[in-house]
């Protein structure tokens, strides 16, 4: 981390120096070692959050993790995921409906 900072910082020195140009070599590797970093930054802040939150859980729990917890909360995503279509089928069910009656209704129109 501390060298990508560096190199960060170094290429950033040098794209100044050359009057902050908007394209070429030394904007190319300015922009790369920039997200580089920030790619970093975001990376490391994901293992503190998750860590963090670990911390938390074994703090509630007072243990690592429980089998069967883990088996539920795999279950409970899945009904989430399955009442999720659910939703979304009575929802094209209606709109199918609404879609068939103006048809009928065109067609007796017509």
């Amino acid at each position: 981390m501390k060298d990508i900072k560096e190199r960060s910082v170094v290429s950033c020195q040098i794209w100044k120096e050359a009057g902050r140009p908007r394209s070429g070599p030394v904007f190319d590797i300015y922009r790369k070692d920039k997200s580089a970093y920030k790619r970093e930054l975001r990376a490391n802040k994901g293992v503190e959050k998750e860590i963090y939150t670990n911390d938390l859980h074994e703090a509630v729990h007072g243990t690592v993790g429980h089998p069967n917890l883990d088996r539920l909360e795999v279950v409970l995503l899945v009904l989430v995921v399955l009442l999720t279509i659910l939703l979304l089928l009575i929802s094209l069910r209606s709109t199918l409906l609404k879609f068939a009656q103006i048809i009928l209704c065109q067609e007796l129109t017509a």
